[in-house]
């Protein structure tokens, strides 16, 4: 809708331009003091660690450079394999010198330094995994609907299949479950409008073809809140009716 040659953009071959488009300056700032805090951990390695310690943590830097250098040129993070190993390869570069290692006298007594900023990060981590992890399901999800819609065209396409009335009830009842927790997907709230209008059109019920027809102009409405260069959305909202008649 805003853009030329009917192009749709999903995801910058960059993680860094795709923060910026999601989470603004601000988001930016926040994402630029952690790589800054972890520039400055890494420059000023721990005094106490033995050789064996200093290779451990530099091979782990090493790792999370890698992943840093990558996400200049791919989504690299959007992949929860990937954003799972970058988690584990920082929790292995900050990790603390063990007290067991070291000889009674010298044991640390209070909370080491650096501590309460590792478990912040932590903490960060754990909650962009349960985020990844959304994403996930989500697009688990839209396949099942995008699978229901597919037979559904078939079966318009071929007047001896059955409707896939069932097919598109579960798949429409799973993506309104998911829109709970995803309601700013603007795919998935157009996937579950489509599933809608199909059911529309099957229904044989004046109510219920009402309902169905409400919910997925409610989709569609939130897709495009969500997203305007959305795709998918039939305008007007008019289904062809003679392959559902002749049936």
């Amino acid at each position: 809708r805003v853009a030329p040659g009917g192009y749709v953009f999903y995801f910058a071959h960059n993680d860094y331009a795709q923060w910026l488009a999601e989470t603004g300056i601000i988001g930016m700032l926040l994402a630029g003091g952690a790589a800054a805090w972890l520039a400055c951990r890494a420059w000023r390695s721990p005094r106490k660690d033995t050789p064996n310690d200093s290779l451990m943590r530099a091979a782990a830097y090493g790792a999370v450079a890698g992943i840093a250098s990558h996400s200049l040129f791919d989504w690299n993070l959007h992949i929860p394999a990937n954003a799972f190993l970058a988690c584990v390869a920082l929790g292995l570069a900050l990790r603390e010198e063990s007290a067991d290692r070291l000889p009674a006298t010298v044991r640390p007594a209070a909370t080491p330094k650096g501590f309460t900023g590792t478990v912040i990060f932590a903490i960060g981590c754990f909650g962009a995994l349960i985020v990844l992890g959304r994403e996930a399901v989500s697009e688990a999800t839209q396949r099942q609907l995008r699978t229901a819609l597919v037979a559904a065209q078939m079966a318009v396409m071929d007047a001896s299949r059955p409707p896939p009335i069932q097919l598109l009830e579960a798949a429409s009842a799973t993506g309104e479950r998911m829109m709970r927790w995803d309601s700013a997907n603007a795919q998935l709230n157009v996937l579950i409008g489509q599933a809608h209008a199909q059911l529309a059109v099957l229904a044989q019920d004046p109510a219920s073809r009402d309902s169905h027809a409400e919910m997925a102009t409610r989709c569609f409405r939130a897709a495009k809140r969500s997203n305007a260069m959305v795709r998918g959305i039939p305008e007007p909202l008019v289904i062809s009716k003679p392959a559902a008649s002749s049936r």
